[in-house]
């Protein structure tokens, strides 16, 4: 059996300046050490949405749940009843709008120590971020938009000629 001892995604993305989520990952946000605001109010971005074409409950062979608990025997693979988790994998298309945050936001930079670990955890194709791990379920749907977005700009209103 070969060794790999290099990690090689199966998809890439790149950094955006900041994202937009759902209130309910807050405390998740929180929780992994990363910075955020929360939006006092609606306001425009520009911004690259997904729009979910396919939503599916995959089985999850969690680690953590073949670990024998202290004190307890090895027991076989084969002897042990498979997990009972299952991951929430969706397909989706990119398409970039303009997006009226509601008051409530969460504005995400992604400038900050955490950074990278936001990327991880708010992308929609992430193999371990928050949409595998169901935390956004009761807001997915197929055919509308996920409910993270990527920020591009800041829309500002048109200014009065002076």
């Amino acid at each position: 059996m070969p060794h790999l001892r290099t990690f090689v995604p199966t998809l890439a993305v790149t950094t955006p300046p900041a994202y937009l989520a759902p209130s309910v990952l807050a405390e998740r946000l929180r929780g992994h050490g990363i910075a955020f605001e929360t939006l006092p109010e609606p306001r425009a971005f520009q911004v690259d949405s997904y729009r979910i074409e396919r939503i599916e409950q995959t089985f999850s062979p969690d680690v953590a749940g073949l670990v024998p608990a202290k004190g307890e025997a090895e027991v076989p693979l084969s002897a042990k009843p498979p997990p009972k988790r299952f991951e929430t994998v969706v397909w989706t298309s990119p398409e970039r709008r303009t997006f009226t945050a509601p008051a409530g936001t969460l504005y995400v930079p992604t400038a900050q120590r955490a950074g990278t670990l936001a990327v991880y955890l708010l992308e929609p194709g992430s193999d371990d971020g928050f949409t595998r791990w169901q935390f956004l379920d009761k807001l997915l749907a197929q055919g509308e938009l996920h409910p993270v977005h990527r920020v591009v700009s800041a829309v500002e209103p048109p200014r009065k000629a002076e």
